[in-house]
């Protein structure tokens, strides 16, 4: 799978809520996180296509200054937190923390939804979109995709990239399922080169 941008943000993971975990990773490995605040977490979750620009533009006015958005962003981090713990045990063929599904479970108790019937390329589609009256219902989407990952996925088709430097978690939609790289343009086509190099060096010696 290609690595795609939107805006300042990468999205390699497949599931939304692993690539929400691969911002931990971005900002351990650069000292700065790519969310940064409430406006960051809000326009993360609008180019992760979570939320519509409808959505973003009411709840920057409606909290993006004060004490609800610095709570929110908190309990956005510590959320992401459980996300890591479940990516890494699932990477690691572990058995799903109980603390990671209350995570969960908790934020899923705020969802408010209404159905929405739309016209897509091949029919009708119903769409359920997400009522927002409080600012911690900006992460429900959040939880319904780890949810969807929990129920619906391939639990062995989560990985890490093997690329050391690199490490961010994705899932595995590969015709083979051997993926190895969260991007072949970017940590698949460095490490090959590497080890191109590797091997011209080892026949000058000799070796």
């Amino acid at each position: 799978m290609s690595r795609v941008s939107h805006g300042s943000f990468t999205f390699v993971g497949h599931y939304r809520c692993l690539d929400f975990v691969n911002t931990a990773l971005v900002a351990a490995r650069s000292r700065t996180d790519p969310i940064p605040d409430f406006e960051g977490l809000v326009t993360w979750l609008h180019d992760a296509g979570l939320i519509d620009a409808v959505e973003r533009k009411v709840a920057l006015a409606r909290w993006g200054k004060g004490r609800e958005a610095q709570q929110t962003y908190a309990g956005a981090l510590l959320f992401r937190m459980r996300l890591a713990e479940i990516a890494e045990r699932l990477a690691s063929r572990r058995q799903v923390p109980k603390s990671g599904l209350d995570a969960i479970n908790e934020q899923l108790h705020s969802r408010v939804t209404r159905a929405k019937l739309t016209r897509g390329k091949n029919g009708f589609v119903e769409r359920f979109e997400t009522d927002l009256t409080e600012p911690r219902q900006l992460i429900v989407p959040l939880a319904q995709s780890a949810a969807d990952l929990l129920c619906n996925g391939d639990l062995s088709l989560v990985k890490r990239c093997a690329n050391p430097s690199c490490s961010l978690y994705f899932y595995d939609t590969s015709k083979n399922h051997t993926r190895r790289w969260c991007s072949m343009e970017t940590c698949g086509s460095r490490m090959k080169m590497a080890a191109y190099y590797q091997r011209r060096r080892l026949r000058r010696e000799g070796r």
